[in-house]
């Protein structure tokens, strides 16, 4: 596998995917695009230092800034202000445009609401308020949120607003949406929520769609949905967050002996926000949520609860545990181990007959070990004159030259095979992986004696992973059919990044397509059986 290669494609890749998505961000936009003219320049000089540019580029200009803005919205979960403050501040540097400059101000204001500064808190904010600009939005927002003034930002909402900052904009939309909560005007939530949805999917907010579904589901009483986004995608929330949404759940369903109580232990905390909400809360009188939606509130409600169930049943990204996934780790484990084996070997042994500890039959045998990749990869004259074993040995080798063909394996083996075993459970993960890994590897030995490539070597768990592609694809397909919205979604997921797998194949000599296509389709056949037995 040629690194520069794989530097040059993914940067390329990324760039263009964030041409086609960033389209209001100018400022990510002409970083993109200057990356790809650089690429573009060294390219026709055939200059040799392009892709190490390129990716120098890549990652100040967004890997950096992207790993960043993924801490700031953990830590602001977290309500951890003042260390998001100071990352944004360094970031911003980076992106000076697209809402950067100012939002550390913000920031830092949420810092001291956090501390009950509030006076300090509206001093940074109240001279950045404009509703023409992203910032002043944001700081209108955040200064309604810290007095808990849900009726003024309603009607600020409805009438300096359009329609689509109101949905679209970070900015507003998740206060705009908890404001008709607060003030009870349920029946309006649930349509916001499913506008919202609606323009987030299409821009893959992930964030907002969840803290959406958060405001949905308090409000109208449902403890159990928010206790299922806390466990999954909103499990960055802070404790305290925490305690105070499933209060409020509870105070929605009309269970005042618990909330009351939860109320009141809340109140030992500072936070200007919180402190003002509390006070809201105790002027009300609890309810019960679900009994005041109309029929079409109740149904978007149903299809929003329906649709958690499927995310919890389809989405890869929610949390496992390692009990839950024994096999992938191991897997994971032995990989690793067999490719730093044959150095810790050589340098070991090396170091054992100079100093005597190791007789001449030991050093043979190790030396037998250290020459794992002349009899453990799969040569297929080898195999079918008997080397019956390296479809399986070759399954567990990596290229020693690199060690980022490992790399990227295990990453994809951690993520796909961890959603696997989950799925189907630890035996039936192992059927698939180990027919999806030999079944690659015996039809492309297959294939290369056919065309007179018989001494050609294979090496490498990329068809077996790709079976797992295969095995999710066969379970999506199987819950589309079954009527599952989100695994249609997920299934359109898994066509792209077989799309782009075979791209990439396609543009690496070193890389072999055929072993990758013959493990995805044994693996979406076991996938299809072994997931009938359920």
């Amino acid at each position: 596998m040629n690194i520069e290669i794989v530097i040059l494609q993914i940067v390329a890749i990324s760039c263009i995917a964030i041409l086609l998505r960033s389209r209001k961000n100018l400022g990510w936009s002409l970083v993109a695009l200057g990356i790809l003219m650089v690429m573009a320049i060294g390219w026709s000089m055939k200059a040799q230092w392009t892709p190490w540019l390129a990716a120098g580029l890549w990652t100040v200009g967004i890997g950096f800034p992207i790993l960043c803005m993924r801490q700031i919205v953990k830590l602001v979960a977290q309500e951890k202000y003042h260390q998001a403050h100071r990352i944004a501040n360094l970031v911003r540097l980076l992106h000076p445009g697209d809402g950067w400059w100012d939002y550390p101000k913000v920031l830092k204001a949420q810092g001291y609401g956090q501390l009950g500064d509030l006076k300090s808190a509206l001093a940074i904010l109240e001279p950045m308020q404009r509703r023409d600009t992203y910032d002043g939005r944001l700081a209108i927002a955040t200064v309604h949120s810290l007095q808990s003034k849900w009726y003024d930002y309603l009607n600020f909402a409805e009438t300096e607003l359009t329609a689509a900052q109101r949905m679209q904009e970070n900015s507003t939309v998740g206060m705009y949406l908890r404001s008709l909560g607060e003030t009870r005007q349920l029946n309006e939530l649930l349509i916001a929520v499913k506008n919202c949805h609606q323009q987030s999917s299409q821009s893959g907010n992930i964030a907002l769609i969840s803290l959406s579904k958060l405001y949905a589901f308090a409000f109208t009483g449902q403890v159990e949905n928010v206790q299922i986004l806390f466990r999954t995608s909103l499990k960055d929330q802070s404790p305290v967050s925490q305690r105070f949404w499933l209060a409020t759940a509870q105070w929605c369903a009309g269970n005042a002996e618990i909330a009351v109580p939860a109320f009141q232990e809340l109140r030992q905390y500072s936070s200007c926000a919180l402190q003002s909400t509390l006070e809201w809360r105790s002027k009300q009188a609890p309810l019960r949520g679900y009994e005041i939606l109309n029929l079409e509130s109740r149904s978007i409600l149903n299809r929003l609860q329906q649709t958690q169930q499927e995310d919890l049943k389809y989405n890869p990204r929610n949390p496992t545990r390692l009990r839950q996934v024994p096999l992938t780790y191991s897997l994971i484990a032995i990989n690793c181990l067999i490719f730093v084996l044959p150095f810790i070997l050589i340098y070991g042994s090396s170091f054992l007959l100079q100093s005597g500890l190791l007789n001449s039959s030991s050093a043979r045998l190790t030396i037998g070990i250290v020459r794992i990749y002349d009899w453990g990869a799969l040569v297929p004259e080898q195999f079918f004159d008997g080397a019956w074993w390296q479809p399986l040995t070759a399954m567990f080798l990596h290229d020693p030259s690199s060690i980022i063909h490992l790399l990227f394996n295990m990453l994809g083996l951690a993520v796909v095979g961890a959603f696997v075993e989950s799925k189907l459970g630890t035996l039936k993960f192992a059927i698939a992986y180990f027919a999806s890994g030999i079944g690659s590897m015996g039809l492309l030995a297959l294939l290369a004696m056919w065309v007179g490539s018989g001494t050609m070597s294979a090496i490498g768990a990329s068809g077996a992973i790709m079976g797992m592609v295969g095995v999710m694809g066969a379970i999506y397909w199987k819950g589309w059919r079954n009527g599952d919205r989100v695994a249609k979604q997920w299934l359109r997921s898994i066509a792209l990044i077989v799309g782009l797998q075979t791209a990439f194949d396609a543009l690496n000599p070193n890389v072999s397509m055929t072993g990758h296509l013959a493990g995805l389709v044994v693996g979406a056949l076991a996938g299809l059986l072994l997931s009938s037995q359920d």
